[in-house]
């Protein structure tokens, strides 16, 4: 609902391009850890926060080589409500961190979300409506920064185990894509995580 109408797909861009030496140290697919593993914990936590992960994975494929983990993947989940959700990650491409909402009446980008981790950077939302755009600009404070005040506050005050369930379904959801690119190109799967 809201001003946009509903939420029908996401589309998310993680590209960081590393060197040739880091490629090579990359793990064997035995044991997982390409650019999937690196990019999909941003990819899940968006969709969770704004669509949920109920549904199914249509899609996933990585470009699995010889004795390291991918260098590119693709995937497509069909979520609850006809929302689609599609990403496209490279070690190969140029940096790239997009996620752009569609929905029945406009859209909203983020660019540049993993830029935070560079220090105290603001993001910046790019908002189309039927009105006109406008761009909106989040607190920064880094991911380090706000990822040690999080922990420093679960230490200080303990939640239950019902807190982390959030955590987990994303975690299932990761391995379900994982395994189907796996299967997809008939490479034995990762040892499993859960």
């Amino acid at each position: 609902g809201g001003e946009l109408g509903a939420l029908r797909s996401v589309e998310s861009r993680i590209c960081f391009p590393l060197g040739e030496d880091r490629l090579a140290r990359l793990p064997a697919p035995a044991y997982g850890g390409g650019v999937f593993c690196d990019v999909a914990p941003y990819w899940l936590h968006l969709l969770q926060a704004v669509a949920g992960l109920a549904g199914e994975v249509a899609e996933a494929a990585g470009s699995f080589e010889g004795d390291r983990g991918e260098t590119e993947f693709t995937a497509r989940l069909a979520l609850r409500g006809a929302c689609k959700a599609t990403l496209y990650a490279s070690y190969l491409d140029p940096f790239a961190a997009t996620h752009t909402l569609h929905c029945e009446d406009g859209s909203i980008t983020v660019a540049d979300f993993l830029r935070p981790m560079w220090g105290n950077v603001q993001v910046k939302i790019a908002v189309s409506a039927p009105g006109g755009a406008r761009t909106l600009a989040c607190a920064g404070g880094g991911f380090y920064a706000n990822q040690l005040r999080a922990f420093a506050a679960a230490v200080a005050e303990p939640v239950g185990a019902e807190a982390h369930l959030p955590a987990l379904e994303r975690i299932a959801v990761m391995e379900r894509v994982y395994r189907h690119a796996y299967s997809a190109a008939g490479v034995p799967p990762p040892h499993p995580v859960l």
